[in-house]
């Protein structure tokens, strides 16, 4: 079973595709919104910047919460660039209830990977994380979601129904498993510990183990 979440609207802006904007102090980085998508009550949850990011100078967050006249969104990040006298947008991720301050770190193979931590709303609160892969020049999306179509092959016929939180930088992750009749209140399958790794820019399922 493959979990539904909330779809998260992303957008990988390149340099020629916008202008720097004016570069905000960083007491108007964390006090005024970016006019990015949220135009109906948008206020700036925190804000910050990554020193030592891959692509060198400070990489800024500015983590967001609103909505939009559009799809009615509840929240979202925009991280930007130095470029000359301004910041240039270069991803934004926008559709999860809440977000936390973004982090790189490196995978076992060295790879610098960018985490941007995010949660649904609702009573089920899952998680709806993002993840990028630096590429030289550039942070690439990583598809996060195909390797649940691999959980039943690889765990007798069990299922996850509920989102799961990965260790990005370990490449693991813990969770429940359910059985076909199982309430997706009460997982009844067991627990399975899970491994991971990333290739052509997708994560990939490669052990579960599991304790009934």
């Amino acid at each position: 079973m493959k979990i539904a979440l909330a779809p998260v609207a992303l957008l990988l802006l390149t340099g020629s595709a916008e202008e720097p904007m004016p570069r905000p102090s960083f007491e108007q980085l964390g006090r005024t919104c970016l006019p990015i998508k949220l135009d109906q009550g948008c206020a700036v949850a925190s804000a910050g910047f990554l020193n030592d990011a891959p692509g060198g100078g400070r990489l800024y967050w500015q983590i967001q919460q609103g909505a939009s006249a559009e799809d009615g969104v509840g929240g979202g990040i925009v991280l930007l660039r130095e470029d000359g006298p301004g910041l240039r947008p270069v991803l934004q991720a926008f559709g999860a209830w809440r977000y936390e301050a973004p982090q790189w770190v490196t995978d076992e193979d060295g790879v610098p990977l960018l985490i941007l931590r995010a949660t649904s709303g609702g009573t089920s609160a899952s998680p709806m994380d993002s993840l990028y892969r630096w590429d030289d020049a550039e942070w690439r999306p990583v598809d996060t979601d195909q390797w649940q179509d691999q959980v039943a092959d690889m765990a007798d016929g069990l299922t996850i129904q509920s989102g799961v939180r990965i260790d990005f930088e370990r490449m693991r992750a813990v969770t429940p498993l359910w059985r076909e009749r199982d309430g997706h209140c009460c997982p009844t399958g067991g627990w399975a510990s899970l491994r991971f790794e990333i290739r052509n820019d997708v994560l990939h399922l490669t052990e579960v183990r599991h304790t009934p």
